[in-house]
């Protein structure tokens, strides 16, 4: 396996983790819990730091 395939490979695997995380937070939030917040801001700020302003998912992509 190349190197990029290893890659595509690592990136649908957080590409379904965070389908399954995002499912998970919505059904928690419908109980009005709120978990790992300052987290949760930490990693978006984390991701548009790595991407840059312009690139930052929008919301409707992030949650596909």
């Amino acid at each position: 396996m190349s190197n990029l395939q290893i890659i595509q490979e690592l990136c649908g695997i957080c590409d379904m983790q965070n389908r399954i995380i995002r499912a998970q937070s919505d059904a928690l939030a419908q109980l009005g819990a709120v978990v790992m917040e300052e987290e949760r801001a930490e990693a978006a700020d984390r991701l548009t730091a790595l991407l840059g302003r312009d690139e930052v998912p929008d919301e409707y992509e992030m949650e596909e």
